[in-house]
């Protein structure tokens, strides 16, 4: 397949040849291809001929020393470098063909076959250390085996069963994780809040489950569950998240005020003539604001629940701030628009922001932040 792509390439460059202009796919090349790109547009260009002649042999023995040095290497990276020398080879080859008459300076040599063999050899090379890992039970061998799987599939793509074993080594890598409710280290924190009486602290630990990705195990190889989803599913989990609120403080700025006047000429009747009657309505409204700031810090602990070994321990600091806008009238309501009307909001600023707003501006911010975490340590 790829040596079929290789020629369709070769054949549409030629085919367009006229209009094409190579570039060096090296810096130590650009001397080669100005030549290669003048002879395309003036065949007989001298200077362009012996330019040529003189850097296409020192290009190609560079290149096929430098990958000569790659095969015999136990450098890791060895595989992405020979074929890049290569690849670099199959450029200077596909780009002298669309030169008039090349072989008359030069002799280009097409390296095809020789890139279809080192990438067979790539594959292969990590596949095998894919199955050694993939043989062992343990989820680090299997994550190894996963990322292993998928670089041999980078070089030939499906190759052997890497595709269907990369998936069954990310199944079998993935860990269930109970994450246990939200606690509150220090609830006197609270007490001075309007408590909020549509805070419900479950709600933050399903909060989090859907942050961390819940059941998916999509983006990393664990699966979440509410202590009351794990029980349901008679199941035990292998490690068990508990995370608490460690620090909560508040606070608020001096409410500000600015009033506005308006009024309207309303209909109020007929006089006896039949002739009707407007009345002017006033009222005063009043825009109420103030600024909210609110600073957490979240601790969390990830144990495995068969041997309680600790697998991490952290925090993350955060703060969010927001405004808060009250607004009311007094006199005549017949003075109001409609917009007006619905922009109506009383509410209180006798005491600080409700617990539900602040503790659920934090999750927001903060959690995302507790997933990266998770990611980091999941994917290890």
């Amino acid at each position: 397949m790829n040596r079929i792509f290789t020629l369709i390439f070769i054949i549409t460059v030629l085919a367009g040849c006229g209009s094409t202009r190579f570039r060096a796919p090296v810096s130590e090349d650009k001397p080669l291809f100005a030549a290669i790109n003048e002879l395309i547009k003036r065949p007989d260009n001298a200077k362009a001929q012996n330019d040529l002649t003189y850097f296409f042999n020192q290009a190609v023995t560079r290149h096929e020393e430098a990958a000569s040095v790659y095969r015999n290497s136990a450098d890791p990276a060895r595989w992405d470098k020979l074929l890049k020398e290569l690849n670099a080879l199959q450029t200077i080859y596909t780009a002298t063909q669309a030169i008039p008459n090349a072989t008359r300076f030069v002799q280009p040599k097409n390296y095809l076959g020789e890139l279809e063999a080192t990438r067979e050899n790539a594959a292969d090379f990590y596949w095998q250390q894919a199955m050694d890992n993939f043989e062992k039970d343990d989820r680090q061998s299997s994550l190894l085996a996963f990322d292993l799987f998928r670089k041999a599939s980078s070089y030939v793509n499906g190759y052997k069963d890497a595709n269907r074993l990369s998936q069954e080594a990310w199944e079998n890598s993935i860990v269930n994780v109970v994450v246990l409710p939200v606690q509150e280290n220090y609830p006197t924190f609270f007490r001075e809040w309007d408590p909020g009486e549509r805070y419900r602290a479950e709600y933050f630990q399903e909060q989090l489950v859907r942050e961390l990705g819940g059941k998916s195990a999509t983006h990393y190889p664990a699966r979440f569950f509410t202590d009351i989803e794990m029980s349901n599913d008679y199941d035990r989990p292998d490690w068990e998240l508990s995370v608490k609120w460690d620090y909560v403080n508040t606070s608020t700025t001096t409410p500000s005020r600015e009033k506005r006047e308006v009024s309207k000429n309303i209909l109020a009747g007929r006089d006896s003539t039949g002739k009707q009657v407007y009345i002017l309505v006033k009222a005063t409204i009043t825009t109420t604001t103030r600024s909210v700031s609110a600073r957490g810090r979240l601790a969390y602990t990830l144990t495995g629940t068969y041997d309680r070994k600790l697998i991490d321990i952290g925090s993350s600091s955060d703060e969010v701030s927001w405004t808060e806008t009250s607004i009311s009238y007094t006199g005549d309501k017949r003075a109001l628009s409609d917009e007006e009307l619905k922009l109506i909001k009383a509410r209180s600023f006798d005491r600080g922001p409700s617990k539900t707003e602040v503790m659920d501006a934090l999750a927001r911010k903060m959690f995302p932040e507790l997933r990266r975490k998770m990611e980091r340590t999941l994917s290890t």
